[in-house]
């Protein structure tokens, strides 16, 4: 039994071939093009049908309702022009709104915001205090730093002083031996 000859427009058959193709291995060696779109028509036969602007397949009867388009394509076609509303000037009142709570609500949340800033000026003072005691400490350090480096400036130029008097006082030593000849002694 073979499905009757239906004319399909290229796109049509293009994408048919594509949900074939997506749907079905067709190559398995016992796939029958004409006997799967014979099963698909058969399946979806008066049920589903493709819009005519982005050939998607659609429930028949949303189709209809919208002249073969789907609701998207329709609503694109046919765009619905949005209701044009006067506009008026606002009129703005002279003096603004005060709000309607009373005062006393206000003082509470004054004060916890006071309180706030208060315990946020205590938390920076001492952190100011902290950050003045490693400065001094670094100031400290830094005198430190340099008392030492003075003094092992100090310790290498003696070094240096009595090295040197130290080959001074060799030198002068090996000048002043005589050259002994070796003598024997008879006891």
């Amino acid at each position: 039994m073979r499905a009757p000859n239906i004319t399909l427009s290229e796109t049509e058959q293009e994408i048919l071939d594509r949900i074939l193709q997506e749907s079905f291995d067709q190559t398995h060696p016992d796939f029958d093009h004409y006997k799967a779109l014979e099963n698909l028509q058969k399946n979806f036969n008066n049920k589903v049908a493709l819009c005519k602007s982005c050939f998607m397949p659609k429930q028949k009867e949303e189709l209809e309702q919208y002249e073969e388009y789907c609701q998207e394509c329709y609503d694109e076609l046919n765009p619905t022009p949005e209701p044009e509303v006067e506009s008026q000037p606002e009129i703005l009142p002279i003096q603004p709104e005060l709000p309607s709570q009373p005062q006393v609500q206000l003082e509470p949340d004054q004060n916890e915001l006071i309180k706030l800033l208060q315990q946020q000026v205590e938390q920076q003072a001492q952190i100011i205090a902290l950050l003045q005691a490693q400065a001094k400490t670094f100031e400290h350090q830094a005198q430190t730093i340099e008392t030492l480096q003075n003094k092992v400036n100090s310790f290498e130029r003696f070094h240096q002083q009595i090295g040197n008097i130290y080959h001074e006082q060799f030198s002068q030593v090996d000048s002043e031996q005589p050259t002994t000849s070796t003598t024997s002694l008879n006891f």
